[in-house]
């Protein structure tokens, strides 16, 4: 019997790989999406792994990463199952994951996630490494290749951007940072992610930024150059833009250094974005 995370935000799709992985005796634990999973992680190490990539918050590929780049899962098995992978192919099998399967009829997938776990058992899940399993069956589909386009281009535009930009959750979990978020930080991605924004500050700082989590939303908040707070050593401002309606939720940005703020009815996240440090002296 092995132990199984798996992670999907369909909920139909969580439901027929749990049902099929219980029948044949394993234990499965299930996360709706990668932060999800990387909660999990901190307090549980399971045999296996079998992740979806298109994924709100944390996304399955940046999953593989973090898992990758931390040597106390280096045993963890990572499956990646997902209806992109013909499309994007070259990236997926550069993921670092054991083995790939595409999602497909499900029938075909139950006998594909057997032989993985057969493989794994045998001590030969070498052998599918570079393989998409199902994919023989699939068609490549040109407004998904467009779509995952997009949102490269997107990524693109997000790291590029002078100012530091982190997303979070209302409880305060970073899922998203840009490259100048991090260098604010002195933190790489795979150690940030996950991580609470708060946690990042100190003493006064950190009490101050809780309370701040609490308020936003309700009433605005805007933390100046007559009362910066203190971060990685650099005296920072943040500042929570006007509200625009996105399917998304609570997020916060800036263009340029003002900041936007982009709500939603059903308010989940939150972005916040730092302004240029200045010296703490």
């Amino acid at each position: 019997m092995k132990t199984i995370l798996v992670v999907d935000n369909h909920p139909v799709v969580l439901k027929l790989l749990v049902e099929f992985l219980k029948k044949q005796g394993h234990e499965v634990i299930t996360a709706e999406d990668g932060l999800a999973a990387l909660e999990f992680l901190k307090k549980a190490r399971p045999d296996i792994i079998f992740t979806d990539l298109i994924m709100p918050n944390i996304g399955g590929e940046k999953l593989c990463q973090v898992i990758r780049s931390r040597p106390e899962l280096k045993n963890l098995h990572i499956i990646i199952y997902s209806a992109t992978v013909l499309e994007d192919a070259t990236n997926i099998l550069n993921l670092g994951a054991d083995a790939c399967i595409a999602k497909g009829p499900f029938k075909n997938t139950e006998t594909h996630i057997a032989k993985v776990i057969e493989h794994i058992d045998n001590g030969t899940l070498h052998e599918l490494k570079g393989t998409i399993l199902g994919g023989e069956d699939l068609y490549k589909r040109h407004i998904t290749s467009e779509l995952l386009f997009s949102k490269r281009h997107y990524e693109s535009i997000f790291n590029s951007m002078p100012e530091g930009v982190m997303e979070f959750t209302l409880d305060g979990k970073i899922f998203h940072a840009n490259a100048a978020a991090l260098a604010l930080c002195g933190l790489r991605e795979e150690d940030l992610l996950a991580s609470g924004f708060p946690e990042l500050f100190t003493g006064t700082h950190r009490e101050r930024l809780h309370t701040l989590l609490h308020t936003l939303g309700h009433a605005p908040v805007v933390i100046d150059e007559t009362e910066p707070v203190l971060l990685n050593g650099k005296m920072v401002t943040m500042k929570p833009p006007p509200c625009l309606a996105i399917p998304s939720g609570w997020r916060m940005l800036s263009p340029g250094w003002a900041g936007t703020n982009l709500s939603s009815s059903a308010p989940t996240t939150r972005r916040w974005a730092t302004r240029k440090p200045f010296s703490a002296g």
